[in-house]
This record gives C-alpha cells, structure tokens and sequence, in this order.
C-alpha cells in the first residue's frame, strides 16, 4: 500500500486527535537523548560510534548491540533516541533532514565538532544516517546501514506497505482507555496490528495520568510524515571528499536492499559501498540473528 494520499492521512491524523492520542509540538531542536557506553578495550580507541533505531523504536533496541565489547571494546557508542521516539523530545517537524541535524549535533557535542565519528542506522534510522553523511562526507568516517536503501519505496515494497498499515492502525488506537498495560495486545489485535509487531510496538506503552496509557512516540506526527519517511528526496554534496567507507547489511528475506532494484542508486550515493546479506533474516536483522549481525557491524567498521 503506498504511503496515504495528503487527505486521507490527514483524516486519521484528525481521527488520532480526537481519541485523544497526544500530538505535541515543540521547538524545532528539541532535547535528543543519548545513551553513552563507554570504550571497555585498552587497545587503538576508533572514532565513536552513533546508533540509530527504526521508525517506532527507540534506543533501547540496540541496547545489547551497543554494550557488545566487539562494538564499546574498541570505541565509545552512543544510542540515540530519533525526535517524536523514545525520550526524546517531540516536534511537528519529523522530516529526515530535521533528523539528520540532531544526529550531526548530538556528534559535534561528543565527539568535538570537526571530529570524525561512525554511524549505524537501522531502517528509518538508515535514511537519517545516509542524508548525514551526504551533508557531512568529511565527518562521517565509516557508514553502516541496516535494511535500508536511499530510494523511495511505494506500493511495489510489500514491507512498506505492512509498516504504513501498522502505523495507521496504531494511530488508531484508544491508549488512554486502558486500565492494565496487559489489554495492550487486545487493543492493538483489535486495530487490525500485525502480530509480529505487536510486540515491537508495545514497547511504547507507557501509563497516562492520571489513568490510562499513552504512546511514547508522537504517532499522529509521524504518521503525517509517513511520505517522507517513504522517500529518500537527497543527493549527493559535489565533494572533492570521498564518500565515507560504507556497508549495508540486509535480512535476506526482506525487500528493503536489493541489488537488483536499488544497487545503482547506493553505488550513485556512496560510490564502492558493498552490501552483506544475513540469511534467515528479515528486516528486524539486528534482533533476528544479533550474533551475525554483530559481526558485519564490526567488520565494516575496521
């Protein structure tokens, strides 16, 4: 299903609204949190390392990635939690660009602000780390994206279309109505909510006062930026730099990165970038086969 039509996402924006699902806007640079892991090896210290997670997720699902000693022996890692996730602050403006800055801001704030720093983004979290090193190529040293290419997807992506009908369905939902956080599953079956996501998005939950429950994410903001999300509107910065040394680490049962489809745009935006197929995963890659993962993380980073 391609991403909603401006009026009818708008309509289930309204809809999110009315059941009293919390819209906030805030400045346009709100409070981004970071969680630090710090360097646990005595050997050569690399660059730091910056993770971002997907749409609807938050720092916390890379939390056994980051604190692996074949990631934090070698580097300082810090988990971000993107604008409108986590515990970080809300903004009317979700656009990738919006996010790319926090990420170049939060890197300026720990790593000095001409220092060189790595990053890995998973999904939407790619997009952002892709649109930051094509606006800084001269910081970014190492790029690793997960499950992601700088393409627009539409309705020919069936993984998109399964994202677009969660985050509609969650928009949806009535959190606030609940007594008890284990009525979540109900709710969310009763949305019409992907099981394999329920989970996944029950992560969010967190309780209202005075009663009930919220979403974390800002889901009608997000929600009103599903096309953006959907796209990739960058190109590459004329450079005398290199583009920085980078990987794409795909689930091999997912149709996010393919060679076929979308190997001519990676190699247009990040000319020598190679992609690593994990087998048996999909696009939760990181948690489907963390061990795997792990590994091509650190090989592309070396």
């Amino acid at each position: 299903m391609q991403a909603a039509p401006a009026a009818r996402r708008a309509a289930v924006v309204a809809c999110a609204r009315a059941r009293g699902v919390r819209c906030f806007g805030a400045s346009a640079e709100p409070d981004i949190q970071v969680t630090h892991y710090k360097r646990s090896g005595a050997g050569p210290q690399r660059p730091p390392l910056f993770i971002m997670h997907g749409l609807l997720g938050s720092s916390s699902n890379f939390r056994s990635i980051a604190a692996n000693d074949k990631l934090s022996g070698p580097a300082d890692v810090f988990t971000i939690d993107l604008r409108n996730h986590g515990r970080s602050g809300h903004s009317r403006d979700a656009s990738i660009a919006a996010m790319a800055d926090d990420l170049l801001r939060v890197a300026s704030e720990r790593a000095g602000p001409t220092g060189e720093f790595d990053v890995l983004g998973h999904s939407l979290g790619g997009k952002v780390a892709m649109a930051a090193a094509l606006r800084s190529p001269e910081r970014v040293r190492r790029l690793v994206v997960a499950d992601i290419s700088p393409v627009p997807y539409d309705a020919s992506s069936s993984s998109w279309q399964e994202v677009s009908a969660v985050v509609q369905a969650v928009a949806r939902t009535r959190p606030q109505d609940l007594t008890h956080r284990s009525q979540g599953q109900q709710m969310l079956e009763d949305a019409g909510v992907d099981p394999a996501y329920r989970g996944f998005i029950l992560q969010n939950l967190v309780p209202r006062k005075p009663s009930g429950f919220d979403w974390r994410c800002n889901v009608p903001v997000l929600l009103d930026h599903m096309a953006e999300f959907a796209g990739f509107p960058f190109d590459p910065v004329p450079s005398p730099l290199s583009p920085p040394q980078t990987v794409f680490i795909r689930g091999a049962r997912s149709d996010y990165v393919s060679e076929r489809l979308h190997g001519a745009a990676i190699e247009r935006m990040f000319p020598g970038a190679r992609i690593e197929s994990i087998e048996g995963a999909g696009h939760f890659v990181h948690a489907e086969k963390p061990a795997e993962f792990i590994e091509a993380v650190a090989r592309a980073l070396e």
